[in-house]
This record gives C-alpha cells, sequence and structure tokens, in this order.
C-alpha cells in the first residue's frame, strides 16, 4: 500500500526549471535577455532542455527543483513573473518566455517565487553526476 502511494506521488512529481536563452531581444532601446520557466516530468530535466533550438536553447540553468506539482507550481511562478513590472513576458515566443534586462535581478526574482511555491516531501531523489549526463548525451549524439 505505501509503495502504491509513493508511485503514485512519484508520476506526479516533476522538475521545474529556469534557464537563460541563447537570443536576446530589444524592448524600448533596451538590451534583455531572454528566459524561460518550464517543467518536465522526465526523470531528468536535462533531457528536456537538450531539445531546445534556436534562440530558446539554454545557455545557463538558474534553477531546476523537484516538486510534488511541478505544473501547479510553473502557474503560480508564470503569474508571480507577470505581474512583476521590471520583467516582461514575450508572448510572440510562448507563455513561458521572459525579457529581462539584469539576469540577476531575474535570478533574484524566480529564487523568490521558487521559495515561495514550491512544496516537495519526496526522499530519496537522485540526479546523475554531471559528467555522467555529458557522457551519456555525447553517446546519444553518435
Amino acid at each position: 500500500m505505501l509503495s502504491r502511494l509513493l508511485n503514485k506521488k512519484k508520476a506526479k512529481s516533476g522538475w521545474l526549471y529556469a534557464f537563460k536563452c541563447y537570443g536576446d531581444c530589444v524592448i524600448q532601446g533596451q538590451k534583455h535577455s531572454i528566459f524561460k520557466v518550464g517543467y518536465s516530468r522526465r526523470s531528468h530535466p536535462s533531457n528536456r532542455l537538450m531539445e531546445f533550438m534556436g534562440p530558446a536553447k539554454p545557455v545557463e540553468l538558474l534553477h531546476m527543483h523537484l516538486t510534488d506539482d511541478p505544473k501547479k507550481a510553473e502557474k503560480q511562478i508564470l503569474t508571480g513573473l507577470r505581474q512583476n513590472p521590471n520583467i516582461h513576458q514575450i508572448k510572440d515566443i510562448g507563455r513561458e518566455y521572459f525579457a529581462c534586462p539584469s539576469m540577476q535581478y531575474f535570478d533574484e526574482c524566480v529564487s523568490d517565487l521558487f521559495a515561495r511555491y514550491i512544496k516537495t516531501d519526496l526522499v530519496g531523489v537522485s540526479q546523475p553526476r554531471r559528467s555522467a549526463r555529458i557522457a551519456a548525451y555525447r553517446r546519444k549524439r553518435k
């Protein structure tokens, strides 16, 4: 019974992430970096992040957290970012993309929102070492 409950909870859980994109944009004559906030239910979000191409390609991963309900947490964080007057949503690309003139400012805002809305009581979640993920990625590309 307990294992069924844990499996059900793990099936609903997922990763919430935020990263800086490759592309930039200009808003009111000022250069802004583009950021994306999203979620993935895959075993590790790096598998999802490697799929992004073009200007949406990740340059720098800012946050990556496991949560019990990533869809709900993502919705709350996106709402919080939309309410910030210094962060602009880029609807042309998608609802999860935002522009901000300062990466440090965006990072601080997202850190605050992640701390406020991400809830987890999952235990024993392991992440592969970075070198193992890179080696797996290189094997796939060959």
